[in-house]
This record gives structure tokens, sequence and C-alpha cells, in this order.
């Protein structure tokens, strides 16, 4: 009997050994996957800082193949997106890159504002897209249900999703006044420009973005009287 024990034993101190390797491949495996993903996301960082987008685009790419669930790597990669579709020959190729990427941040992660804000800043640019009403996330996170599902998703829409998110965002507040100062909807444009310096009294960044999106400047002195 005593030799069928000793035998039974180092079966035991097999699987256990083996088992534990396994853990550790795992872990180590994890591990590597997050350095990874990390190095490329920093070195992104340091060739945006520099002005170069094209590296930093495919740093960013590569930092997503090694860790799909860091909602930062998206947003960070759909911004790049944006300024990438400034040339004419890549703007469909590349904003339609940045709404997917969006989207798939969004689903990952709902609750960031600055995913939805993006989102509605691609929509004010792209315009009216098809694309956009059908998009499964987009309905189930703003709670469009029924017939309304067909309605065109409009920009002021994404933008009013990320401030009810973040509601002291004062940039949030100054995208979506904007928005509607661009429209025309003054009432609704001031009453934005109010709530952004509550959140933040640096009026001049405020007016400052209005020109950067080339709102009227008599629009934007009607505004600084106003508030």
């Amino acid at each position: 009997m005593l030799p069928l024990r000793n035998s039974e034993s180092r079966i035991v101190k097999i699987i256990f050994g083996a088992l534990l390797c396994f853990f550790l491949y795992i872990v180590v495996f994890l591990i590597a996957k997050t350095y990874l993903a990390d190095k490329y996301y920093n070195r992104g960082l340091n060739k945006e800082a520099y002005g170069y987008w094209i590296e930093a685009i495919s740093l960013y790419e590569k930092a997503l193949q090694f860790d799909s669930k860091n909602v930062d790597y998206y947003s960070q990669l759909a911004s790049l997106y944006f300024f990438r579709a400034r040339f004419p020959l890549d703007r469909d190729k590349f904003l339609l890159k940045a709404k997917d990427t969006i989207l798939k941040g969004i689903k990952l992660c709902p609750k960031n504002g600055d995913l939805w804000l993006s989102l509605g800043m691609l929509r004010e640019i792209w315009g009216q897209t098809p694309g956009f009403n059908a998009q499964e996330v987009i309905v189930s996170q703003l709670k469009i249900s029924g017939s309304d599902k067909c309605q065109v998703l409009t920009p002021q829409m994404f933008y009013k999703k990320a401030i009810s998110l973040d509601p002291n965002n004062a940039f949030y507040h100054t995208v979506l006044a904007a928005y509607y100062l661009k429209k025309g909807m003054e009432d609704e444009g001031i009453s934005q420009v109010k709530k952004a310096i509550s959140c933040y009294d640096k009026k001049s960044h405020i007016y400052s973005y209005f020109k950067k999106m080339k709102v009227d400047e008599k629009i934007i002195k009607k505004i600084k009287a106003a508030s």
C-alpha cells in the first residue's frame, strides 16, 4: 500500500505544480500585456505632444491591441482620427474610424462624458449621416424606444448626454452653447454660457472657444453684455 500512496502523492504534486505554473503564466501574460499597452500609449502621448499625429495613431492602435478594455485609449485615438480627417481625401474614412472607436468606448464605459461629447462633435462635423440613426449602443444609452429609434440623432442630444454625466463641466456647456449660437438659438446659447461661467470663471477662455468655432462676432458681443 505504501508505494501506491507515494505514487498518488507524486501525481498530486505534479498536478499542483502544473496548475501553479499555468496560474503564474497567466499572471505574467496579463502583466506583460498591460505593460506593453501602457508603453505604446505613453509613446503615443509623447508623439502627439510633438505633433506627430500619424505615428501617435499607430501607437494608440497598438495599445488597444494589447488592452481593449482601457477607455482612455479609445478616447485618445478617436480625437486623433478627428485631426486626421482634416485631410479632404481621407475625411470620410477617418470620421468613420472615429465614430466606430467612440462607440466601442461608449459600449465599454457608457458614463464617460468625453466620449459622448466627441460623438456630438463628430455628428456636428459629419452632418446628416444615416449611419448615426441605427446605432444600437446610442439608442439604448439615450433610452430611445419604439418609432423614435428612426429619429435623427442631433449633436445637442449627445452634448446633453455628456452634461448629464458631468453637470459641472464648463467645457461641455461651452460646446453646447457654441452649437446653439451657430444655429441662431441665442437664448439657449446664452443660458449655456451662464452655466459654463458658473463652473469656470475665466470668461476669456470661453469667448476664445467661440471665436475658434466661428461664432459670429456680433453674437459674442451680445453674450459678453448679457453675462
